[in-house]
This record gives C-alpha cells, structure tokens and sequence, in this order.
C-alpha cells in the first residue's frame, strides 16, 4: 500500500482538491481480474498557473491492454463541477461516472490504456484535462514505463557508402526493455543484404544492431532490404527497412492509421494514412530523372490481412493512402484485430519496407 501524500493548492474559486487514483496492475491477459491498490498523487500549480497532477504508473507491459480506475476526490467545501473529459491520445479511453464532484465526496473515471508495441522510448506520458471551462481544469499527468520492448527506434535507415573502403560498418539503435534480453533475440537480414554481418550489442549509451556489410561492386550499384530482430522467447519480431548507396539515399515512413467503421455489411473498416517517401540525392539508373516523377506502388498488410488501397500523390514524395479493411476470423470464431500495419512501397529501383501503428474505434 502506498502512503497518501496530500497537498493543498490553490485552485480557481480556491477549491482544494485530492486526486486520488485507483490503478490496476497491469493484466497479463485481457479478461483476467487484478486486485487494485490505491495510488494516491497531489494536485500542485504548474508553471502558467494550471492546476496539475502527475501519476506513476511504474512498468507497464508493452502491446497489452490496461484496465484502470481513477477516483478523484474533492477535499473543499465547494462542489467542482467539469464541462468536459478530454484525452490526449487515442490510446487512452476513459468514461467519467459524472461531471461533479461534491464537497468532501468524490467521482470515478474508467479508463482503458492500449500500451503500444513499439517506441522511440520506454518513458510514455499521456494527460487528462477536467474541463472547468473550455480549455482549462485540472491537468492530469499520467506517466508509465514500457517493459517486454523489442522495437527499431526508426522507421528506416539510410547509410551512404563511402569508397575505397573493404567494409561498410554501422549501426542502427533498438530499444530493448526487460524481460527481453539481448541474448535472446535473433537479427535476420533479407534480400540485398543477406550477407551482411550483424550483431547485437549495448554500451552505456544503449543497445544496437552493429552491421559489416562487404564493398564491392555490388554495393557500389546500391543494395537495399530488411533487417528484423525476433525474441526467441516470446515470439516478438520488429524490422526496419534498410538502404545502402553511395548515391541513394531515400526511406518510407508511414503515419498511424485512424480506422472508422464503413457502411458496408461487411463490417469493414475504413480510414486514412499519409505516406511519405523520403530521399537526398535519388536518381533512377541511367537516367536524370527524380524517383518522385515516376509512380510508387504502396501495398499495405495488417497482419495477414490483406489491406485494399488507393495511393493518391498529394505532393513531393508524399502521398494519401485511402483503406478498408475487413477482419477476419480465427479458427475458433475469434475476429482477428490487427494492432499494426506492414507497408511496402516500391519506387522502381528499391522495394521499401516498413510498419505503422493502426487505431481501431
């Protein structure tokens, strides 16, 4: 049980306010039940004067869904009354039980966390605002830990061949978190960069895929593909698209994509995702002209579901991927959703590979 820790603050009409939050241990299943314990935080005023309060969660696991209840209380004599409950990522859901919370009473708020299954860091935060009137309340910070990562930090990695040199070496950051451990994790490299060799390694800076690839006459043309990481233990993969060019230097990075339920009886869905194919000094062989000239094919895949779309070229390198997508069943009735979207987009002289997240309503 952690010890309360109260503190007073001054808040418009001077209510004094207790947040108090209930959380639940984080589920290693959905539909298992968890005891909660009451995490107990203080509202303070933040600089601009916003009354705040910061939650720690602690270590969350990655790719899970998170059940929580927040109860706050109010400490004063006056009633606090709220417009409105606005969060701040389409990760988070959370249902007030009311829109008052009165004197010495309190009020519950259900929430629903998707942890994501990838990152650039293990640190998330996400914020709550009680609307007292429009755009201001009472902020609440919530803050956790990601732990079972195995992520790429990119999206993709351009590496452009030096000359004259036997060997072409770098390395390309991941995020690896515990229980994944870097002795259980396998590399695997696919297409033009099978033979390069790769391992695993970390320092006080963090861990990194270390590549030698071989220069010759091959690499000299420029050679791309993907490089993926696969925790023996868990099954977790991730890859990451990978171009090397003493001339090319170009990657595919794909938005999250926003999915609303379509009309059709079907149960499909449908929604939009930017897609953009980025470059320096990209040529097509024995030709002046840039690669954004020519069309690019983008096919896309949530899991082993195929996903239909249109690519509709909005400008330089950019494009808006139109989808529907329809999810499918297991062979026990389940309906598969899909939490992340696998891309490809083929410029004509590379075939680019990477992922995104997908949102479900």
């Amino acid at each position: 049980m952690v010890n309360p820790i109260v503190v007073a603050c001054n808040l418009k009409l001077a209510l004094v306010c207790i947040a108090i939050i209930c959380v639940q241990r984080p589920l290693e299943a959905q539909g298992q039940k968890a005891d909660t314990k009451p995490i107990r935080a203080s509202i303070f005023t933040a600089k601009g004067g916003a009354p705040t309060a910061d939650f720690d969660l602690g270590q969350l696991p990655s790719g899970k869904e998170i059940d929580a209840i927040l109860v706050v209380e109010n400490g004063s004599t006056i009633p606090l009354f709220f417009q409105s409950l606005s969060v701040g990522c389409s990760c988070l859901k959370a249902t007030p039980s009311g829109n008052e919370i009165p004197p010495d009473g309190e009020m519950s708020i259900a929430i629903k966390l998707q942890t994501p299954k990838t990152a650039k860091t293990a640190s998330q935060r996400i914020s709550l605002l009680l609307e007292t009137t429009p755009g201001a309340g009472v902020n609440l910070r919530i803050s956790y830990e990601l732990t079972g990562l195995l992520s790429f930090i990119d999206h993709s990695v351009v590496v452009q061949a030096e000359e004259d040199v036997p060997y072409i070496k770098f390395q390309i950051p991941v995020l690896i978190t515990d229980p994944v451990s870097l002795t259980d994790v396998l590399v695997h490299c696919s297409e033009g960069l099978k033979s390069m060799k790769t391992e695993l390694v970390s320092d006080k800076t963090g861990s990194f895929v270390s590549c030698s690839l071989a220069s010759d006459s091959q690499t000299a043309q420029g050679v791309s593909g993907t490089i993926s990481l696969t925790d023996t233990k868990s099954g977790r993969k991730t890859l990451i698209s990978c171009v090397v060019d003493k001339e090319a230097s170009f990657s595919v990075v794909p938005s999250t994509m926003y999915l609303i339920r379509s009309k059709d009886k079907k149960g499909s869905f449908i929604g939009t995702a930017i897609v953009k194919v980025n470059r320096s000094f990209l040529k097509f062989p024995d030709s002046k002209e840039n690669v954004f000239e020519q069309p690019v094919e983008i096919a896309c895949r949530a899991d082993s579901i195929e996903v239909k779309l249109t690519a509709v070229r909005i400008s330089t390198g950019v494009y808006r991927v139109n989808a529907t997508v329809t999810p499918e069943n297991d062979s026990e009735g389940r309906t598969i959703v899909p939490g992340k979207l696998f891309w490809e987009a083929d410029t004509g002289t590379h075939n680019l590979k990477s992922e995104s997240s997908i949102s479900w309503p």
